[in-house]
């Protein structure tokens, strides 16, 4: 009696284990859903007041500005010696852009109301507009035809760096600061391929089928042709329907490499 008394007791005292350790389990995996799901708000909610509060990383130059209404995240352009607001597609001249509190100031800023303070490097916030198309982070951003105002770049040419977060406003005339990683350069088709390995993948494989759908139609062609020369040689009679089929398989030939040519193209755009 003592002994199942005792086996009871046991069996109680395991099930309050095995409830205990499951509650705290239970518990634990809140928590890490609740921080996975609040880490990443939380992480760019402080790059956005890091970013708004100070451009990170930032040497500032001062320069003289031309124009009026000069505002801070204004992307400027050196044109002929002179500093003004961008107003060019992909803007080879392009030069940074207004900070009101870098980093580091390089030089001394003039005290009159056209004197700015430029960066081209680091964090900073930008104007954009959504006229090229909405803007997710890890886009390239450019110049417009909008004075000042970025845009998202939708082929190669100059652009500003990448954006940090994203604005998808669906009025193109609405205009936001959002954060911007600044490095100006060219975005070429080299530069796109080294920086992203799967755009890099996807001129690879293009390559691959452009080029085995002209190897597969050279080499289907040279058969054709070497057994039509061999059937106008065994039968001269029949040259003129032999000239046909060879024709026939040489147009289907022709369609064969241009549609390697098209599926290839569409690996790239897509």
């Amino acid at each position: 009696m003592e002994y199942i008394r005792q086996e009871s007791f046991q069996s109680y005292e395991d099930a309050y284990l095995l409830t205990l350790r499951q509650f705290l389990a239970g518990v634990m995996s809140m928590l890490f859903v609740v921080s996975f799901i609040s880490a990443p708000l939380a992480l760019g909610q402080q790059i956005k007041e890091n970013v708004e509060s100070e451009f990170k990383g930032t040497i500032g130059i001062p320069v003289r500005i031309e124009g009026t209404n000069i505002k801070a995240g204004d992307i400027i352009s050196l044109v002929d010696g002179r500093y003004m607001l961008s107003n060019e597609s992909y803007d080879p001249a392009v030069a940074g852009v207004v900070a009101n509190n870098p980093t580091l100031v390089v030089g001394n800023l003039q005290e009159n109301e056209q004197s700015y303070v430029i960066v081209s490097s680091g964090v900073a916030l930008v104007r954009i507009s959504t006229l090229a198309g909405p803007i997710f982070a890890g886009d390239n951003i450019t110049t417009s035809l909008i004075p000042g105002i970025g845009v998202k770049a939708e082929q190669f040419g100059v652009i500003i760096g990448t954006a940090m977060e994203e604005y998808t406003s669906p009025n193109p005339e609405e205009i936001r600061s959002i954060a911007v990683n600044l490095d100006i350069g060219t975005h070429g088709l080299l530069t796109n391929i080294a920086s992203n390995p799967r755009v890099a993948f996807r001129y690879v494989l293009a390559f691959v089928v452009a080029a085995a759908s002209v190897i597969a139609g050279f080499v289907y062609f040279g058969k054709v042709a070497q057994s039509g020369v061999e059937s106008l040689g065994r039968n001269p009679l029949a040259a003129r329907l032999i000239y046909v089929s060879v024709l026939f398989h040489l147009l289907l030939t022709i369609g064969i490499m241009m549609l390697g040519v098209l599926i290839a193209y569409v690996i790239i755009v897509i």
